[in-house]
């Protein structure tokens, strides 16, 4: 719905705010199309800090791929002032589940820790929500 988008823009550029941190699902299928509507309407966001992290639906169908050619890193960080971001993919490619694997544990300890503020965004749950098949 474009309006939606259109209205959504125009309210975050008026508050003209310091950082802005999109948390995934860009794309519903993680296509080129749909990332090229993504980066468009990204890059009308008035706002020079953003951190941008890839959903479960960009990284379907290779999707990642194109995450990382348009947004360049699937993880990233910020210092911003006397805020650090920390945007974590945590998408599975072309599974719908997410998690951020031991594999992450350094990165995050290498750049979460600092004297400032600091902010953790990731698109999923931290941990994974129970079983609900266990009653």
């Amino acid at each position: 719905m474009p309006e939606i988008a259109d209205s959504m823009l125009e309210n975050i550029n008026r508050n003209s705010p310091d950082i802005v941190i999109i948390t995934g699902d860009l794309t519903e299928n993680g296509l080129a199309t749909e990332y090229d509507g993504a980066k468009s309407f990204i890059d009308r966001i008035e706002c020079k800090n953003k951190v941008i992290v890839p959903g479960n639906h960009d990284s379907r169908n290779a999707g990642y791929l194109f995450f990382e050619d348009i947004f360049k890193a699937r993880s990233s960080f910020g210092h911003f002032g006397e805020v650090t971001v920390i945007g974590l993919d945590s998408s599975q490619p072309e599974l719908e589940e997410g998690h951020i694997g031991r594999e992450n544990y350094g990165w995050i300890e290498k750049y979460f820790f600092s004297k400032w503020f600091q902010g953790f965004c990731l698109p999923h749950h931290l941990i994974h929500s129970l079983d609900l098949q266990r009653k």
